[in-house]
């Protein structure tokens, strides 16, 4: 009479090699879509978060609106590509500033140049990038 060995058999060994095989698959194919929409969502955020700082800055220019001096001329003065406007600083207290809002390529830019100041000295500040299409009509 013949013992019966023990162990398992090469198909059983191949079986269980691909079973492992496609879970593993699985799994990485998963992980690899889990990834990619967390980045689009952290890209998202990250755009969402930097025109809300922008929406802020511009809000906090426009809250510091002055009429022009001497009460002469409209508010808002500029072309579809920019907008001009007197404020005074809504942060420090200096001012008043003539302020433009400008498109420039793919990039909004604000400039601020004190009226009290020499010519000359402007400050510029990158808003954001990227942007396809803007209008201040």
């Amino acid at each position: 009479m013949r013992r019966k060995e023990r162990g398992f058999t090469l198909l059983e060994i191949i079986l269980v090699t691909l079973l492992t095989g496609g879970i593993f698959l699985t799994v990485a194919v998963a992980l690899s879509s889990f990834g990619a929409a967390w980045e689009r969502g952290e890209k998202r955020y990250a755009t969402r978060e930097e025109f809300w700082v922008v929406w802020q800055r511009i809000e906090a220019e426009l809250s510091s609106l002055l009429a022009p001096p001497f009460g002469l001329g409209p508010f808002f003065v500029g072309e579809a590509e920019e907008c001009r406007f007197f404020a005074g600083d809504p942060v420090g207290g200096e001012g008043p500033w003539e302020v433009e809002l400008a498109v420039a390529g793919d990039r909004l830019v604000l400039r601020r140049t004190p009226l009290r100041r020499p010519e000359g000295e402007e400050e510029e500040v990158f808003l954001v990038e990227g942007i396809g299409r803007a209008s201040f009509s």
